[in-house]
């Protein structure tokens, strides 16, 4: 038969293991709610009518944000019909100004749709980000201005890009404004 002692020490053991699984649990669950809470401030501080951040990863130089668009329908190019009918997702990642000396990625999810009417998969517009760009429509306007008043390779330099994709951005700027 087991001593006192050893039912004592055995008890307090399991209980000590208790609280630490406990404590890990709540620290756990702390983070997650300041996450919580920080979402809805950084969808304001991002500042893009109809998208909203899902989650966030931050380095000392990179702000990395997962963003959606907050509605669930989308307009099929071809009939003009809305659609819910969700058929699969796109994610990749585009480059946004930066925010407090550090660049910001979003983590685009361009989903695309099957159209009820059409029968053919469409993907949703985007109004901050255009096609097969790797960068937001803000982001390229504000290089186009810098380079206005300076040169591409020094505003290349400045935003950590190559002179093509600051030429680039330009070409595209220029061809939207003469639409």
């Amino acid at each position: 038969m087991p001593s006192l002692d050893f039912i004592y020490n055995f008890g307090l053991s399991l209980f000590l293991q208790a609280i630490l699984v406990l404590s890990a649990v709540v620290c756990l669950c702390i983070q997650r709610y300041k996450t919580l809470q920080m979402e809805p401030l950084l969808t304001q501080l991002l500042n893009l009518p109809g998208i909203v951040v899902e989650s966030f990863r931050q380095t000392e130089t990179d702000l990395m944000l997962e963003v959606e668009a907050w509605t669930d329908k989308a307009t099929c190019p071809r009939c003009n019909r809305r659609s819910s009918n969700l058929h699969q997702n796109h994610g990749y990642w585009v480059r946004d100004l930066p925010i407090s000396n550090r660049q910001v990625r979003l983590k685009v999810n361009r989903r695309q749709f099957k159209c009820k009417t059409c029968k053919k998969p469409f993907s949703e517009e985007l109004d901050f980000v255009d096609r097969r760009c790797n960068y937001t429509n803000r982001l390229a306007l504000e290089i186009v201005q810098q380079v206005k008043n300076s040169s591409i390779h020094s505003v290349a330099q400045n935003h950590e890009l190559t002179d093509e994709e600051v030429w680039s951005m330009v070409k595209h700027i220029s061809k939207k404004k003469s639409k």
